[in-house]
């Protein structure tokens, strides 16, 4: 059943982003990455995105997910959500495709009701290989204050884009480290904290590590996760720590 419904989103992903193998495609259309943009006209978007706004009138969320298709394999791997996330109250607001833009869009639109999480858990970027590093980035911060004016009351945990692609030095890959570098300095380290998992997914050469990544070279597998959920739980504990003490 797992298998089944990542093969969808795997479908899904590849029909937005046009990806063959590990060669990661890189679009040429210069849209802004820091502008609203609705997807609504895709009816799987749409679904979803309706899923997600269901999901958070439904249930109080103490911790809240944002981001692309890699937030969203999340939901293929309930072991691991619910062995660091279960017992959190979290709402996972993930969807395929998204860019900086998309997200941005959700946020301004009611994706995610009334909901007041403790904190919120940011990665996306890796669907904006159109714009460049420093656009990217803007897009990033355009999502990381919105997210402060709808939830003030949380903390935000940036995470960098996660590398992707079998060559170590594409265009792409500098693109992508360069942004990381770039959006690291929104971090206050009060209310917004960063965290870059870069070195725990690729080796000293640049090469991916083996075994925690699809064969498309961006979305991971059951390990990747793993180590996504296991590196990020330091900060996010500490984080939850003083949140939980914020809150007294």
């Amino acid at each position: 059943m797992k298998k089944l419904a990542y093969l969808k989103l795997m479908i899904w992903c590849f029909a937005w982003v046009g990806l063959t193998s590990c060669q990661l495609a890189e679009p040429t259309l210069n849209i802004s990455s820091a502008t609203p943009v609705s997807r609504s006209n895709n009816p799987k978007w749409r679904e979803l995105f309706l899923e997600i706004k269901k999901e958070s009138e439904m249930q109080e969320v103490e911790l809240l997910f944002l981001g692309d298709s890699l937030t969203q394999g999340f939901r293929f791997e309930k072991k691991i959500w619910n062995q660091y996330y279960g017992h959190r109250k979290a709402l996972n607001g993930g969807i395929w495709g998204d860019s900086t833009q998309h997200l941005l869009w959700r946020l301004k639109h009611d994706n995610f009701g009334q909901i007041a999480p403790k904190i919120v858990v940011l990665m996306i970027g890796t669907n904006n290989a159109m714009n460049s590093a420093s656009a990217i980035a803007d897009g990033v911060k355009a999502n990381v204050e919105e997210i402060g004016r709808q939830f003030p009351q949380a903390k935000i945990l940036l995470l960098g884009i996660l590398p992707s692609g079998r060559d170590p030095i594409s265009s792409r890959r500098i693109k992508m480290k360069e942004t990381n570098r770039m959006i690291s300095k929104l971090a206050d380290h009060h209310k917004i904290y960063y965290l870059d998992l870069s070195s725990q997914f690729q080796l000293k050469n640049g090469q991916l590590k083996p075994g925690l990544y699809r064969s498309d070279c961006l979305h991971l597998k059951t390990q990747g996760y793993q180590v996504w959920a296991k590196s990020m739980e330091p900060i996010l504990k500490s984080m939850y720590s003083k949140s939980l003490l914020t809150a007294k």
